[in-house]
């Protein structure tokens, strides 16, 4: 029963949070306003252009005009990248615009005309800090049961709040999502409540957050290994098949419109799949056969299966388009050919910047024993390595009810950026704001997490603040302040990443050893058990291992 004193607590924690909450607002707001100067209008143009054209033409058919438009060209150039959902949005933007103003033609730089865009991101980055909020509070209080301790102030309720307005008043998240706009924020909303989901045992909710989250982003696609390989170490298979179940079916049905369309065959296929496991249950109900039945629950899972199955059956058996997936994924994923794009201060931007390698370059030390990997691979294998130490601290810290699981978890998305090719110098905005939960860990973590927000802050500065913008910036400030911030930013990359691999490196260290410690004592206890036992037999230990006669016990330290 809540007492007076944790309920004024309580009351006190919820009034904070809204104002938290309204001066977020209010600073998106002024952000928009106060930037101008930083506006990066190739991407706003973009956006408009696919979102408009796709009100104007047909939002399903936009895929397949874009892939024909270009068959007879040996090199694809598609220019659009959206994935579905992402495509889906910028088309109701573009509809609402035109529906005030059809004659609109091109992007325009007002607030009015960009303010369903920049709602949808504020709310984009109100989930992703709630996540944060329910992440931290989950795992705190899950150590403080195990501890069997009594915190006093509500302590995990706190800490979580904390690490609420680290995520809500993130420099890096504000300036992605109301100064250049992009619509990086989309990406950590869907993937730190699948962590939360997963962590309760809702796999297949996990499973739908992130196939839903895919279809906004396609980088969700990188850390999606992770909620299978995390379950996998503790040989969980029926959470990694509820998982995957509900990822494979949720992008199933968002993309089901290209695959399926309006055929009867395929959409008689469909539902006969889905609906065939409710029948077949009605019939053994009725009639049951000996020895055999199909208890209730095994419609829950088989249900979505069988309709899985049937969607990804409907394009080899009636040609469903898959322009969708060409356009999103393939085109998407390879059409930048550098190691690095966009001034990301990483580990490919400095290997590309300062020793001149190429994204196919071959490693030769690999060619010598007859293994040929490009630089690009060997990057990708050291990161799918990190992806599997973090797997496992994870599953190990989740069964000890340890709150060092949030660091783990926030590993694949910071050594995704340190290492992986093809970087922008935003997406380390997605570690930095799932690094926020480190605020039940202790000062150093939050520190660590503070310093990946500013790099990320940094690194975007670096990308919008061209010479030619510099001049209109900060100048309430100062007539130079802008040029000045400019010749700051300028020189850190990319040797800024030197700074971002060790913390990446130190954040991977404190987050996965103590795992591996454990297992590791673990082993050496199970290999001295029975040495402990044959010694205990011998008569000569078995004396020594008696108190000698007029010796009393030592005192208990205290």
């Amino acid at each position: 029963m809540m007492t007076w004193k944790a309920g004024v607590q309580l009351a006190l924690l919820a009034i904070i949070a809204a104002g938290l909450v309204w001066a977020g607002y209010v600073v998106r707001h002024e952000t928009w306003h106060r930037t101008e100067a930083l506006r990066y209008t190739p991407d706003m143009d973009n956006a408009w252009n696919w979102g408009s054209r796709a009100a104007k033409e047909g939002y399903f058919g936009l895929y397949d005009a874009v892939v024909e438009s270009q068959n007879d060209r040996e090199r694809k150039d598609y220019g659009l990248d959206y994935v579905p959902l992402r495509l889906g949005v910028m088309t109701l933007w573009a509809k609402s615009r035109l529906n005030v103003n059809p004659e609109v033609e091109r992007w325009q730089r007002d607030y009015a005309f960009n303010a369903p865009l920049l709602h949808f991101n504020t709310a984009m980055e109100l989930l992703a800090a709630t996540g944060v909020f329910a992440v931290a509070r989950q795992w705190s209080r899950r150590q403080d049961d195990r501890l069997q301790i009594r915190r006093r102030w509500l302590r995990a309720d706190t800490l979580a709040l904390i690490a609420f307005a680290l995520a809500w008043f993130n420099p890096a998240s504000i300036l992605s999502g109301h100064a250049r706009p992009t619509w990086d924020v989309w990406v950590l909303p869907f993937f730190i409540w699948a962590i939360w989901s997963a962590s309760r045992n809702y796999w297949l909710t996990a499973g739908v957050l992130l196939g839903v989250g895919s279809m906004l982003k396609g980088q969700h696609l990188v850390v999606a290994p992770m909620f299978l390989l995390w379950p996998l170490m503790g040989l969980r298979f029926g959470a990694a098949a509820r998982f995957a179940m509900g990822f494979a079916l949720s992008i199933g049905l968002i993309v089901s419109p290209w695959i399926v369309g309006p055929k009867v065959l395929p959409i008689l296929l469909v539902t006969t799949a889905g609906l065939a496991p409710a029948a077949v249950w009605l019939v053994l109900r009725r009639w049951p056969i000996r020895k055999w039945s199909m208890p209730a629950r095994w419609v829950r899972w088989t249900t979505p299966a069988l309709a899985t199955i049937a969607l990804a059956l409907c394009v080899p058996l009636f040609g469903g388009s898959t322009a969708w997936f060409d356009v999103a994924f393939i085109y998407g994923a390879n059409k930048f050919a550098g190691l690095e794009v966009g001034g990301a201060s990483s580990l490919a931007g400095i290997l590309q910047k300062r020793f001149g390698w190429t994204a196919d370059m071959p490693v030769e030390s690999l060619a010598s024993i007859g293994l040929t990997m490009t630089i690009s691979q060997v990057l990708i294998a050291v990161y799918a390595i990190v992806m599997l130490l973090s797997c496992f601290a994870m599953r190990r810290y989740e069964r000890l009810s340890d709150a060092r699981f949030v660091l783990a978890a926030a590993v694949p998305w910071i050594v995704y950026f340190a290492i992986f090719p093809k970087m922008h110098e935003r997406y380390l905005l997605w570690g930095a704001l799932t690094a926020c939960c480190a605020t039940i860990i202790g000062t150093g973590p939050t520190l660590l997490a503070v310093f990946f927000s500013l790099c990320s802050t940094v690194m975007s500065l670096f990308q919008m603040l061209s010479r030619e913008r510099a001049d209109d910036f900060l100048t309430e400030i100062s007539p130079t302040a802008g040029q000045t911030l400019h010749d700051v930013i300028r020189p850190t990359f990319p040797d800024l990443g030197w700074a971002i691999l060790l913390a990446a490196a130190v954040w991977t260290w404190i987050a996965v050893t103590p795992a591996l410690a454990f297992r590791f004592r673990q082993k050496q206890k199970t290999l001295e058990a029975p040495a402990a036992e044959l010694l205990s037999s011998v008569p000569a230990f078995q004396d020594a291992a008696r108190p000698r006669e007029g010796l009393s016990p030592p005192e208990p330290i205290n």
